[in-house]
């Protein structure tokens, strides 16, 4: 598996005054990014507002950012998930389609879903693509944290599954992901004050 590394800002999605994405705005936005230096960017995360996107403009959002993204050598991000395993795998097959190199999956979380119900699902999402799965964990946003065993359980069973995006602003949490995933998970700080501390982890 490719290691990815480096800085990987999460981008915003600009809108135009009717609702819809403003797509010649985006990959200018996308184009200045890289010209300042980052390896990567994420799509249609929490910043990108994917909550606010309909499929079709998620995937056209990943394309453009793919696009972009070769012409610096740069690689892509989907975020995705929050919902139905069905809407996750739709979404993860789409950006692996367009050339997406990882896919950030949030984790369902409205409905109260037990342990085992939610390793099952990264399970699922993991299977349904060749993707790198980046599991997001922002138990602020979604009231589901993420224990290191669940990490462990899902990467055991998917060799896919190497990435994290670590939201909880606990460098003790970073820690014990990486212990209890033996090196398999690399986790992305997604929270600014424990970015140098999750660096050392």
């Amino acid at each position: 598996m490719k290691k990815y590394t480096g800085v990987v800002p999460a981008m915003i999605t600009p809108f135009e005054a009717d609702g819809s994405v403003d797509y010649e705005t985006l990959e200018k936005h996308a184009t200045w990014l890289y010209e300042q230096g980052v390896s990567g960017i994420a799509a249609c995360g929490s910043t990108g507002e994917h909550e606010a996107l309909t499929f079709e403009e998620k995937v056209s959002v990943y394309e453009l950012t793919v696009k972009v993204g070769k012409k610096f050598n740069g690689y892509t991000i989907a975020g995705m998930g929050g919902g139905s395993t069905a809407d996750a795998i739709r979404c993860a097959q789409a950006a692996e389609e367009v050339g997406a190199d990882i896919a950030l999956v949030l984790p369902p979380f409205y409905y109260g879903f037990t342990s085992e119900e939610i390793v099952q699902y990264f399970k699922d999402v993991a299977n349904s693509t060749k993707l790198q799965i980046m599991i997001y964990n922002n138990p602020g946003k979604t009231r589901v944290n993420l224990t290191p065993e669940m990490f462990a359980e899902i990467s055991a069973a998917c060799p896919n599954v190497t990435l994290t995006k670590d939201s909880t602003a606990d460098v003790r949490n970073v820690m014990e992901v990486i212990e209890k995933t033996e090196g398999r998970v690399s986790v992305f700080s997604g929270w600014d004050s424990i970015m140098l501390e999750s660096l050392y982890a």
